[in-house]
């Protein structure tokens, strides 16, 4: 009864129109902090390739300082993109379920559910296909960023000779796999992310238990969090 009833919650929470928003939102946002990152990634090729032109020397063309580990726009802070996903990502992921769930309690669906599988498994399996969905919601968006960013900028190993060019300084969070095992790194990256914004919206749910305006319910976590 309490698989069954995980799996019904959690078709639920992805496979609806919010979630499918929440997504749609992420990754355009994504796109928008991508464009200026290759115009500008581009444009230092361009320069290099006609100083070289120009002046017929041999260079270090320091190819590490631009990679894919520092272009994708979970590792840059310097996009608009960048600035306004990371900012508004407590209402990304407090869309797909925050607001469905406020509706989903006016219509009487909640009492029957609890009345045919208990209270404990009905809940238990609410806040477990919300933490899958706040996660999704929010990891999706960067993998598609990622992957995107993978097809114009090579994924060359981050040189610690160019530290500067990327912030990821010795003493940072999971530093040693960006300059070892960059690939693991950006999971491990992607995994607190899924982590972090499944609790923002087991957040947003417990708020929605006691708020009766959807619009609120959605929006009180992002001003908690910001204050």
């Amino acid at each position: 009864m309490l698989w069954n009833t995980i799996k019904l919650e959690c078709k639920k929470a992805v496979f609806n129109k919010m979630f499918l928003a929440a997504v749609l939102i992420g990754c355009t946002i994504t796109i928008f902090g991508l464009i200026p990152h290759l115009q500008g990634y581009y444009r230092e090729i361009n320069m290099e390739n006609q100083f070289a032109k120009e002046f017929s020397d041999i260079r270090n063309p320091m190819l590490p300082i631009s990679t894919l580990f520092n272009s994708w726009i979970g590792s840059e802070a310097m996009t608009p993109g960048s600035v306004y996903y990371f900012f508004l990502l407590p209402i990304l992921v407090a869309i797909p379920y925050g607001w469905s769930y406020c509706v989903v309690r006016r219509s009487g669906y909640i009492k029957n559910m609890v009345i045919r599988t208990g209270n404990w498994r009905y809940y238990l399996s609410k806040y477990i296909a919300l933490f899958l969905s706040g996660g999704l919601a929010m990891v999706i968006p960067l993998l598609f960023n990622f992957l995107l960013t993978a097809m114009f900028v090579p994924a060359i190993t981050p040189d610690p000779y160019y530290i500067t060019s990327y912030g990821v300084i010795s003493s940072a969070f999971l530093s040693e796999f960006f300059y070892a095992k960059p690939f693991l790194h950006v999971f491990l990256y992607l995994l607190v992310d899924f982590i972090y914004c499944g609790l923002i919206a087991c957040f947003c749910f417990a708020f929605a238990a006691f708020v009766k305006n959807h619009v609120i319910a959605v929006l009180l976590p992002f001003f908690v969090l910001l204050g």
